[in-house]
């Protein structure tokens, strides 16, 4: 759990900086605002919201959650704090989720150019970075179905046609979702036949 929190929180301290960089650079920060949602989307949105806080205000939500909680804070916390403080951790972080983003975004320009589309590779920072960064929204796993609608949104909010958008992020999600799925699998059984794990 300290592990997932500390890599989740370098996550979205590079993403969203590198994303604002990126936006600004690329010139997409305007377009990109005409993904967000609707006046009416996001009253519902408010609504539910407040709707949750309500019922974790309740005394038996606020203890079940401290319950639950708690442990996992306290067993995080100091490993953030801990990484943040070795300037050697914090760097191998940043520089691992910069690498794995560099990844993703060559490979979405790839499959972009297989299409005989492109554009800028700032541009498609930002559009993979905002896309990314709405599905880990969705509970699905690997934000599946989110993030193919959103790297499809923003890639048309760019000016592309929407069949190879389309196409290009149909490969994309192939290239890097599902072919590294059964390999992975295959590797945790020949991992944990060995006893490594």
């Amino acid at each position: 759990a300290a592990s997932v929190g500390v890599s989740e929180a370098v996550t979205v301290a590079v993403t969203l900086t590198v994303l604002l960089v990126c936006g600004w650079i690329s010139g997409l920060s305007q377009s990109l605002l005409t993904l967000l949602p609707s006046g009416n989307v996001l009253a519902v949105l408010l609504v539910a919201v407040t709707v949750l806080a309500l019922v974790a205000a309740a005394p038996p939500t606020r203890r079940l959650l401290r319950h639950r909680l708690e442990p996992l804070v306290r067993s995080t916390l100091p490993q953030l704090i801990a990484a943040a403080s070795d300037p050697r951790r914090l760097a191998a972080a940043v520089v691992g989720v910069l690498v794995l983003n560099t990844g993703n975004v060559l490979a979405l320009d790839a499959s972009l150019r297989a299409f005989s589309v492109s554009l800028a590779i700032p541009a498609v920072l930002v559009v993979y970075l905002a896309a990314s960064t709405l599905g880990s929204a969705v509970p699905t796993p690997g934000g599946l179905g989110a993030v193919e609608a959103a790297l499809v949104g923003g890639l048309t909010t760019t000016g592309m046609p929407v069949g190879p958008a389309l196409a290009a992020v149909l490969l994309f999600r192939i290239a890097t979702f599902w072919l590294p799925t059964p390999i992975g699998w295959a590797t945790f059984l020949t991992l944990q036949r060995r006893g490594w794990i």
